[in-house]
């Protein structure tokens, strides 16, 4: 048998098999690695520079109430309520 035709006579699980037993470490690193990456990658691009941060405490508001208001003040610091910056309101 030719040294490359010796995987030509395996069985696709056979294939698979060899391939998992011989790389398992490599794909294992290398799918924790994409992970990273998308991670860091996606709260990069994803961030956001608040610029006003506000608290109420105390007391108790309708979620609804408190992005409407979180809204109005971006709206207002910042002319618009799209982009990267935005006001905060917890």
């Amino acid at each position: 048998m030719k040294p490359n035709n010796w995987m030509k006579n395996m069985t696709f699980k056979e294939k698979a098999e060899y391939i998992w037993d011989y790389y398992k470490i490599h794909i294992i690193v290398g799918a924790v690695l994409i992970a990273i990456i998308t991670s860091f990658v996606n709260s990069t691009i994803n961030n956001k520079d608040y610029v006003f941060d506000f608290s109420i405490i105390g007391t108790s508001i309708n979620f609804d109430k408190e992005m409407n208001f979180q809204n109005t003040v971006t709206k207002e610091l910042l002319g618009t309520d799209k982009g990267k910056k935005q006001a905060i309101c917890q």
